[in-house]
Order: C-alpha cells, then sequence, then structure tokens
C-alpha cells in the first residue's frame, strides 16, 4: 500500500493527497461502518427485548462491541471529515482564480455535491455521541446486573 501511496504523492501544494481525496476507500469504509452499525444497533434491540442481555455476559458483550464500534465510528467520520476539508479548499485553477472541488460540483450541477458529505459528517458524529452514550448505558446496566 505504501508503493501504491509513494506513486501519487502531490508533486506541489496545489495537487491533492489522493488519500484526503477518498480514493483509497474512506467513503466505502464510512457507509460500512454507519450501515453495520446501524444493524447492530437493531440487533441488540432485538436481544434487548428477547431477554438475551439477561443472560451471563450478554450485557458485557453489547458494551464491548458498542466500545469498538463507537471508535470505528469515530474514525470513519473523521476520515471523511478530512475528505469534505480537502474538498473545501481553494486551489489555484489557472490565471489567478481560485476555486474549490465543492465550488465546481455545485456549478457543474453534478449528482455528487459537498452539503451530501457535510450531512454524513455531521450524522457520523451524532451517531458517534449516540453510539457512546449507549455504551454507558449498557456498562451501567452491566455494572447492576446480579449475574456478572
Amino acid at each position: 500500500m505504501k508503493e501504491l501511496y509513494d506513486d501519487k504523492k502531490p508533486k506541489n501544494d496545489n495537487e491533492i493527497n489522493p488519500y484526503d481525496k477518498g480514493t483509497f476507500g474512506r467513503y466505502e469504509f464510512f457507509l460500512y461502518t454507519t450501515s453495520l452499525g446501524v444493524i447492530m444497533a437493531i440487533l441488540s434491540l432485538v436481544a434487548l427485548i428477547t431477554g438475551l442481555l439477561e443472560k451471563k455476559g450478554g450485557t458485557l458483550a453489547m458494551v464491548i462491541v458498542h466500545v469498538l464500534w463507537t471508535l470505528q465510528l469515530l474514525v470513519s467520520t473523521a476520515l471523511l471529515a478530512k475528505v469534505l476539508a480537502t474538498y473545501e479548499k481553494e486551489r489555484d485553477i489557472g490565471s489567478g482564480n481560485k476555486q474549490s472541488y465543492c465550488d465546481f460540483f455545485d456549478k457543474a450541477d453534478k449528482d455528487y455535491q459537498c452539503s451530501e458529505l457535510i450531512g454524513g459528517v455531521a450524522c457520523g458524529f451524532i451517531g458517534t455521541i449516540l453510539f457512546l452514550v449507549d455504551t454507558i448505558i449498557y456498562a451501567i446496566s452491566w455494572k447492576r446486573s446480579p449475574a456478572q
């Protein structure tokens, strides 16, 4: 992977680092993390309703899984935020004109807009906070449960 990155390093400040542009799967990593997080939240709700969490180790397992997923969601959202910051940075497009990729996407009337990235980053950080709160609730429940 390092060899692949070294071949694509920007030659000057006007070029974009491929990592910062999302070339190596930052969008997919974010989508994977959020999709699996929704599935995990639904499964934990089903486990709570059916009583599976009350069995020995069930709540502790949920605490561990939620801690790991909170960290993964935080990392994937931060990587997506870096892509967004790269797209919003203005670059010289010739003859002294400066334009960001976000401005270019807006003017080109593409299906791909920076507002979608802004929404994804905002929802990612909100989701991280909600997963953290859920983790704390599960940890309190685990500490209070008689069968540890």
